[in-house]
């Protein structure tokens, strides 16, 4: 090999004819046609989820996310600089406790206090709209009563 120069070896045919040829194996149409062909021989065996349920399961997460937002808009309104704070705290409280909680086997009120306790294992387990309620219901009593902390705040207009 001489310094300073590079050997390149190419084939004949040029990479713009390899990537036009759906019958190349390099082509990208063949994975393409993999990836989505293969969704409905799985959606034709026995563990198949209906979209009601794929769509129960998304929504199966947004209670917590509304009791957040209740949880931090107190926050706000009282300390705005410590609100990220609150609220990530109790997301990564209800997090550890659920994790370590359930594993060192703590006591079951101890693991009701984390949020992520009430949301159901979806799909795996049916989602249970009562606690989907609840945690709606709180998450918007809460936003409400921060939305009132904060309108009676002696705030200075700019």
């Amino acid at each position: 090999m001489r310094s300073g120069k590079r050997t390149c070896i190419r084939a004949r045919s040029g990479r713009r004819r390899n990537l036009s040829d759906p019958h190349s194996s390099r082509s990208p149409a063949p994975a393409a046609a993999r990836s989505t062909s293969a969704y409905p021989s799985r959606s034709s065996s026995s563990s198949s989820l209906s979209f009601t349920t794929l769509l129960a399961t998304g929504v199966n997460v947004v209670p917590v996310g509304v009791l957040v937002l209740g949880i931090g808009t107190p926050a706000h309104a009282v300390a705005p600089r410590l609100a990220a704070v609150v609220a990530y705290g109790v997301v990564a409280w209800s997090f550890l406790l659920e994790i370590i909680g359930a594993s060192l086997g703590v006591s079951h009120w101890l693991l009701d206090l984390s949020m992520l306790h009430h949301v159901s294992r979806a799909p795996a387990q049916a989602v249970n709209w009562n606690t989907a309620a609840i945690l709606i219901a709180l998450g918007i009593t809460a936003t409400a009563a921060g939305a009132l902390v904060f309108g009676r705040r002696d705030l200075v207009s700019a």
